[in-house]
């Protein structure tokens, strides 16, 4: 499996935010890791409303680490949320 970080994908020049939407478009699954930093970037919801906008069945794979889980916004209340224990 290869897994794709801004960090790691995105070219000194680039228009960060269009070719961010790019590569998850292309993306066989988006990774949503939930936490309260999460749920009040703006970046992040931007990313998980592109992902619903494009009705992908099961694209969206949430996991969260912080108990209780933060609060899901309602548009995403229909996808489980997995816990992920950080060891």
């Amino acid at each position: 499996m290869e897994m794709l970080r801004d960090v790691d994908a995105l070219r000194s020049g680039e228009e960060w935010n269009a070719r961010l939407l790019e590569l998850i478009d292309k993306a066989d699954i988006f990774q949503l890791y939930w936490s309260n930093n999460a749920k009040q970037s703006p970046h992040v919801e931007k990313e998980w409303r592109w992902t619903l906008a494009a009705q992908r069945s099961n694209f969206i794979r949430p996991v969260y680490w912080e108990r209780p889980v933060p609060d899901i916004p309602d548009e995403l209340k229909h996808i489980h949320f997995s816990f992920y224990e950080m060891v």
